[in-house]
C-alpha cells in the first residue's frame, strides 16, 4: 500500500493499492516489482510518501521505517539538476 498526502489538501493521507499483475503503472506481471498511480499533482507542492507492504502471514514493514514520522518527499516541476537529487518526471 502506498500512503500519500499533498502540501495543497487538507484530507489527509490518500491510500493507493500497490500491483505486481502488469496494471496500474505495473509494467511487467510477477517481476517482484511493486507499482501505484496517484493522480497528477499540481506544479510546485510537495508530495509526502511512505510505503507499508503485508505479506500473507500479516508480517508487516513500512519504508521509511519510521513513517510516518518521517517520509518520502518529492516536489512536482521542480528543474533537474545534473548529479544532485534523483528526480521524478512524469505527466499529469
Amino acid at each position: 500500500m502506498l500512503w500519500y498526502r499533498n502540501d495543497t489538501t487538507s484530507g489527509g493521507t490518500v491510500s493507493a493499492n500497490m500491483a505486481d499483475d502488469g496494471t496500474g503503472g505495473d509494467q511487467f506481471a510477477n517481476d517482484g516489482i511493486y507499482s501505484a498511480t496517484i493522480p497528477g499533482q499540481p506544479l510546485g507542492p510537495s508530495s509526502h510518501s511512505h510505503v507499508q507492504a503485508t505479506d500473507t502471514s500479516l508480517a508487516s514493514s513500512k519504508f521509511p521505517n519510521d513513517a510516518p514520522a518521517r517520509e518520502c518527499l518529492v516536489r512536482f516541476g521542480d528543474t533537474f539538476i545534473p548529479g544532485g537529487v534523483p528526480a521524478i518526471t512524469g505527466s499529469g
